[in-house]
């Protein structure tokens, strides 16, 4: 058995157990446990090579620098600073291996994931608790999700790219009847990107779709317009005449009644700009508290849902965000790690990377959307995916800039 042949096993081992948690002062994962603990046999230095490596560790130390100042100006209590600090310097103890078991073969991506999907559905069935039915359900759509990206991503990659955005239109219509619409909405403008790229690299490659991009995006702009368009007016109908049962109806006509409209289902990112606005230097530490309620007369003063399990039970601070909780809890210079992460997803998409892995660009966009929603609205947990997906991105763009002349 070869190296590749090795590091293929290895990856789907890490895989399966990177959702597999337990808890120790933070939430970790055993396969973070497996990463750290292979370090010191690989090739730690090799995500040195790597520019775009070397510059996503250098901001989550600035991150880290973040919370540790935020933690100091705050007052914040000790458990929680440990909680916050080890919480970014895992991710950052993550990227030498990660980066060594992808940056030879990129496709071997798809083996993890492949584990990845298992362990998610180990941690639903086996791990996760649920206060009640409506939670299991909603659960239960997060619990396959991996699973449909990765067989979508997987008949892609062997060329079967229709039944590849029916299978994923399909599970996200699925998540619409199970309380779960922003699946469907980020997975139907996912299609339309693919669609996209399809389109120009019909008259491209990866050496000139950066001029066909640049001349296109406002043709882009226009199918995502339409295309978001389409999957809202759906879900309002859908929603409003029973389509959806009548929890989604009823869940609608809530947030549709409230002063904020539809927004005020995303209503914890809308809480977190606020307290953001008060605090926008340092934040409020770690794990903090909403000592003052500030965040249930937000809620009531704007007619949204007054009652929120997790903000209830703990008294947080709303961070339902990875770029905003980030804000909330470690200041700007928590936020700038996000933004940093941002650009670097538009630089990828924009420059026809995805090109030089073509049958790879399914599951690329397909998680690219996840996370696009994820660092705008999702807070942030699951460090070693995250990694993982921004160290095969880096890999393929070096890969891509280095044959067509791009500084990396």
């Amino acid at each position: 058995m070869n190296q590749n042949q090795l590091k293929n096993i290895f990856a789907f081992i890490v895989g399966c157990l990177a959702y597999v948690q337990f808890r120790f002062v933070g939430t970790f994962a055993l396969g973070e446990i497996v990463a750290l603990a292979s370090t010191p046999f690989i090739a730690f230095g090799k995500f040195r090579e790597n520019k775009n490596a070397r510059q996503f560790v250098y901001m989550a130390f600035v991150w880290l620098l973040g919370v540790i100042l935020a933690d100091i100006w705050n007052g914040t209590p000790m458990e929680d600073r440990l909680k916050g600090m080890f919480n970014v310097v895992f991710l950052i103890s993550l990227v030498p291996f990660i980066y060594w078991l992808f940056y030879d073969n990129p496709k071997r991506w798809l083996i993890y994931y492949m584990g990845y999907s298992i362990s998610v559905l180990y941690n639903y069935y086996f791990q996760r608790t649920y206060d009640s039915d409506y939670d299991r359900m909603v659960w239960g759509v997060y619990a396959y999700y991996p699973l449909a990206i990765w067989g979508a991503g997987w008949l892609y990659y062997i060329g079967r790219k229709k039944l590849s955005y029916i299978l994923i239109f399909l599970f996200g219509l699925w998540s619409l009847f199970n309380m779960s619409r922003n699946i469907f909405l980020n997975q139907s403008l996912a299609i339309v990107i693919l669609i996209f790229i399809n389109i120009v690299s019909k008259n491209s490659d990866a050496n000139t779709f950066n001029r066909l991009f640049s001349r296109r995006f406002i043709q882009l702009s226009a199918m995502l317009v339409v295309g978001l368009f389409l999957v809202s007016y759906s879900y309002e109908s859908m929603a409003q005449n029973g389509t959806l049962g009548e929890g989604a109806k009823k869940k609608y006509l809530i947030q549709k009644r409230s002063e904020i409209g539809l927004a005020s289902g995303r209503g914890d990112f809308l809480v977190s700009l606020y307290m953001i606005q008060k605090k926008p230097v340092f934040g409020y530490g770690s794990y903090a508290k909403d000592k003052d309620k500030i965040a249930y007369k937000y809620r009531q003063a704007r007619g949204m849902n007054l009652y929120h399990e997790k903000y209830e039970k703990t008294n947080l601070i709303p961070g339902h965000s990875y770029i905003l909780g980030a804000w909330v809890y470690a200041g700007i210079l928590g936020f700038s790690f996000f933004v940093f992460v941002l650009i670097k997803l538009w630089n990828f998409f924009k420059s026809g990377a995805v090109l030089y892995e073509p049958k790879m660009a399914g599951i690329i966009v397909y998680v690219l959307a996840l996370y696009i929603w994820n660092i705008l609205f999702s807070p942030f947990s699951d460090r070693i995916n995250f990694v993982v997906f921004m160290m095969v991105l880096f890999n393929i763009y070096q890969r891509h800039a280095y044959r067509i002349g791009l500084k990396s």
